[in-house]
């Protein structure tokens, strides 16, 4: 399983400063003209999105709160 974020917005000099200030350890795609984002994220921010082993997209959530992270997990151990 690979973890990615999608960024359509900022400079990659922003991008990289976020991610060392807070760590992060996935990738992060630059999409500067927005088109994955546009094809998977048509909802809003922020999305989350799994796509399984073959490709397709399984889930996606708009949003976030606490309440989610349980459903979240439970379609990603689903998935596996």
């Amino acid at each position: 399983m690979v973890f990615i974020s999608i960024n359509r917005v900022e400079d990659p000099a922003t991008v990289r400063g976020f991610v060392n200030r807070y760590k992060k350890t996935w990738p992060v795609l630059l999409d500067g003209d927005g088109k994955v984002f546009s094809r998977l994220i048509p909802g809003g921010v922020p999305s989350f999105v799994i796509i399984d082993r073959d490709g397709r997209l399984a889930y996606r959530q708009v949003g976030w709160s606490d309440e989610l992270v349980d459903l979240f997990a439970g379609e990603i151990k689903r998935l596996q």
